[in-house]
C-alpha cells in the first residue's frame, strides 16, 4: 500500500517536469524559427520574390508548424485519456508574442519580460484562486489590447527606453495574467473522461490559425502607419477572447469532481 501510494503522489511530479521541459523545448524551437523567419529566411529560401512577398511566405512556413498540432492533439489526447496524462498539458500558451514573429530584434526586453513573468504568472493564478479565472482573464486580454497597441507605438517610434517599458510590461506582467490562467479555465470546462482531449484539441485548433497571425500583421502593416492595423487586429482577437471567457462557466469554486458536469455547482467555502 506504501509503495502504490508512493508511486501514485509521483506522477504529478514528474508529469510537471516532463511538461515544463517539453514546453521550453518547443517555445526555444518557435522563439528561433519566428525571429529567423521575419530575419533572414525571406532572403535565403525566396529571393527571387520581393523582400515583403519573402517575408509573407517565411511566415507563412511558420504557421504550417502548427497545423499538424490539432491533429496531435485528436490522436494523442484520446490516448492519454486512456492509457493515462503523464507528460502532456495538452499544448502551450503562444497568443504569439508578436515581438519575436514581427520583428526579432530587442531582445533585451524579451528576456526581463520573461523574467518578470516568472514572478508575475504565480502571482495572476494566486489571484484566480480567490477571485475567481474569468474576472483575471478577461482584465488580461483587455490589457493586453490595449498594451499591445501601446507597444506597436513605440516599435514604430524607435525609442528603446518606451520599447522597453512597454514590452515589460505587456509581456511580462499583463499577458502573464491570461497565461497564467488559461490552462486552468480551459481544463476545468471538461469533465475528467475528456478532459485532456477537449482541452487540447479546441486550444490547438486555435494555436493553428494563430500561426499565421504573423503573416496576416505583416500583409497588413505595411507603411509608415501599419502598426495601426495590426494593433487594431490583435486587439480585436483579445477582444474575442474575453467575449468568450466571459460566456464561460466559472470554476475556481466547482469542486474537482464536479468540472465539466451540467450539475457541477460552486462550493460554499472559497479558496485560500
Amino acid at each position: 500500500m506504501t509503495d502504490h501510494s508512493t508511486a501514485t503522489q509521483g506522477k504529478p511530479r514528474k508529469a510537471a517536469v516532463a511538461a515544463w521541459i517539453g514546453s521550453a523545448l518547443e517555445y526555444y524551437d518557435f522563439f528561433i524559427y519566428g525571429t529567423a523567419a521575419a530575419l533572414v529566411f525571406n532572403k535565403i529560401f525566396f529571393p527571387a520574390s520581393s523582400p515583403a512577398t519573402g517575408t509573407l511566405l517565411a511566415l507563412a512556413t511558420f504557421g504550417v508548424g502548427y497545423l499538424a498540432r490539432p491533429v496531435g492533439a485528436f490522436v494523442l489526447g484520446q490516448r492519454a485519456a486512456r492509457r493515462g496524462r503523464l507528460g502532456d498539458r495538452g499544448g502551450e500558451h503562444h497568443l504569439h508574442r508578436l515581438r519575436a514573429q514581427l520583428r526579432g530584434e530587442h531582445r533585451r526586453p524579451g528576456v526581463l519580460a520573461n523574467v518578470a513573468a516568472l514572478f508575475a504568472i504565480p502571482l495572476w493564478a494566486k489571484l484566480a484562486d480567490r477571485i475567481g479565472r474569468k474576472p483575471v482573464f478577461i482584465g488580461g486580454s483587455l490589457g493586453c489590447a490595449v498594451l499591445m497597441a501601446a507597444y506597436l507605438w513605440s516599435l514604430s517610434l524607435g525609442d528603446y527606453w518606451l520599447i522597453f517599458a512597454t514590452g515589460i510590461l505587456m509581456f511580462g506582467v499583463v499577458y502573464s495574467a491570461t497565461n497564467g490562467i488559461w490552462p486552468a479555465f480551459y481544463g476545468e470546462m471538461f469533465p475528467a473522461r475528456v478532459r485532456l482531449s477537449g482541452m487540447a484539441i479546441g486550444t490547438q485548433i486555435g494555436f493553428a490559425l494563430a500561426g499565421f497571425a504573423p503573416s496576416i500583421a505583416e500583409a497588413i502593416g505595411s507603411g509608415r502607419d501599419g502598426w495601426v492595423n495590426v494593433a487594431l487586429f490583435t486587439g480585436g482577437l483579445c477582444v474575442l477572447n474575453a467575449i468568450a471567457v466571459a460566456t464561460g462557466r466559472e470554476t475556481y469554486r466547482v469542486p474537482t469532481e464536479d468540472l465539466g458536469l451540467a450539475s457541477g455547482r460552486p462550493s460554499g467555502v472559497g479558496v485560500g
